[in-house]
């Protein structure tokens, strides 16, 4: 919850998820990286400069990566693969790395890449769970330690999200009041999600995320394959969903009983995405694989 207005300083809800993507790290005679399809190898690059310029260590390392996606589907691989370079860097040179500082080279390493930003994928994939974040937060607030009773879909196309994070900015900078006006609409979308998640009310959640929904196809970033797995999965019997990160294309997210979990997945396939099975309530970065 929050999408964009994240990235101009209001606050957002996000989650991370069980899927993993792991980066393994040897000391070699030359740099050299082992890309898995979902990586990307402009951050992991990003990411070993940074740690590098925080400490001054220049060891050439071969890097590889692996992935439990088959396929890039939105859900913050640039992120992660940029924390996780960081971390196991941080393990294999010795270098004790708190949580706040891997976040604070990991949002450096990301903002050399795309130039813009929020960092709440960063923050997700350092600090796991269920989170409140605000740009910039580099300890951010545990909403939910536990799993949600979420669905996800993909789309099955992929957004660029740089290029949509500009284009709200240039209707901010031509319609200030308007957009101004949405992303207080949404700050205060993620105030009653963050009470209705702590109290796990969740038919008052999803009603708070289809309202999310609504604000973000006023930001005109949104999709008619989007829209269609969003309103499938409400007429289904969701409590709730929206469209998840930046849109134009990637995933949507539901909440959905345990009950009705069936019908949701079957009417999100029937409108064209993909179902991703996944769960959250799970921490951040982890020792997956060290060399």
């Amino acid at each position: 919850m929050g999408d964009h207005a994240v990235v101009h300083g209001y606050p957002c809800i996000v989650t991370a998820v069980n899927k993993r993507l792991a980066v393994t790290v040897e000391k070699g005679e030359t740099d050299r990286n082992h890309m898995s399809s979902c990586s990307n190898d402009r951050f992991l690059v990003a990411a070993r400069d940074a740690f590098r310029e925080h400490t001054g260590i220049m060891t050439p390392v071969e890097i590889t990566t692996s992935t439990q996606f088959s396929h890039e589907v939105g859900l913050g691989s640039s992120s992660a693969v940029t924390v996780a370079t960081i971390y196991a860097l941080s393990l294999l040179f010795k270098q004790r790395m708190p949580l706040p500082l891997i976040f604070s080279l990991g949002y450096k390493a990301v903002l050399s890449v795309q130039g813009t930003g929020s960092g709440f994928d960063i923050a997700a994939a350092t600090f796991g769970q269920t989170i409140r974040y605000v740009k910039g937060d580099s300890e951010p607030l545990v909403v939910l330690p536990d799993p949600l009773p979420l669905v996800v879909g993909y789309s099955g196309s992929k957004a660029n999200t740089p290029t949509l994070i500009r284009r709200v900015k240039k209707r901010m900078d031509g319609k200030p009041d308007e957009v101004t006006g949405i992303f207080s609409e949404m700050e205060r979308e993620v105030e009653y999600i963050f009470a209705a998640l702590a109290q796990k009310n969740w038919k008052d959640a999803g009603a708070s995320l289809s309202r999310g929904h609504g604000l973000l196809q006023e930001l005109e970033v949104s999709t008619p394959r989007l829209d269609a797995m969003v309103a499938a999965a409400c007429e289904a019997g969701a409590w709730g969903a929206k469209l998840s990160g930046a849109g134009g294309g990637d995933c949507m997210i539901a909440l959905v009983s345990e009950e009705n979990k069936g019908n949701v997945e079957e009417a999100i396939r029937e409108s064209g995405g993909e179902i991703i099975p996944v769960h959250t309530g799970v921490p951040g970065v982890s020792i997956y694989q060290q060399s």
